[in-house]
């Protein structure tokens, strides 16, 4: 139960940093989520970009609850990407999927090959120390950048940072003056 678009083929590229077409924003419908779809509609708006946004659906649910929560979710994300894509060039896309986030973002992203994915900040959890929160899973899972973004979007990112070191972090400046 899917929208999103197979991969069109190779991207352009600036160097050897590839030129952002596509950005994913994952969003669980809250509004600890809306800073994240800000974000991505902004970045989608500064590069021209094509946004898919994905949600997680709950799988063990009855078939008739799954149908339900279904409907609701997809009224629910349309409604919000009208808002966030207003002043977007491009288009925006929506995954809906069923599984934990993890999988749903991570089949999102190996699906439609986003060069960059945008999430809120995680909400603290006991097993983050053991396992990882769920932007850290997802940026090993596909290997791709995670933006987390926290708060509301008041101007364009100056400082960067990363987990993978600094190498990660030159790579990250570099894609941003590249882009924006």
């Amino acid at each position: 139960a899917s929208a999103c678009a197979q991969d069109s083929g190779p991207h352009e590229s600036i160097g050897r940093f590839p030129v952002a077409r596509r950005v994913l924003c994952a969003t669980d419908l809250t509004d600890r989520s809306a800073a994240a779809e800000q974000r991505a509609s902004a970045l989608a708006e500064q590069i021209n970009a094509e946004v898919l946004f994905v949600h997680a659906l709950p799988i063990a649910l009855s078939r008739r609850v799954r149908r339900r929560k279904f409907a609701k979710a997809h009224i629910q994300l349309l409604s919000r990407v009208d808002r966030a894509m207003s002043r977007a060039p491009q288009g925006a896309r929506v995954s809906l999927r069923y599984g934990t986030p993890i999988q749903a973002i991570t089949a999102a992203a190996n699906d439609w090959k986003p060069d960059l994915i945008v999430m809120a900040r995680p909400q603290p959890r006991p097993l983050d120390l053991i396992l990882g929160t769920t932007a850290e899973r997802v940026m090993r899972a596909t290997e791709r950048p995670v933006l987390i973004v926290d708060g509301t979007m008041e101007s364009d990112y100056r400082n960067l940072s990363s987990d993978r070191g600094m190498a990660a972090v030159s790579s990250l400046r570099a894609w941003r003056d590249a882009h924006i």
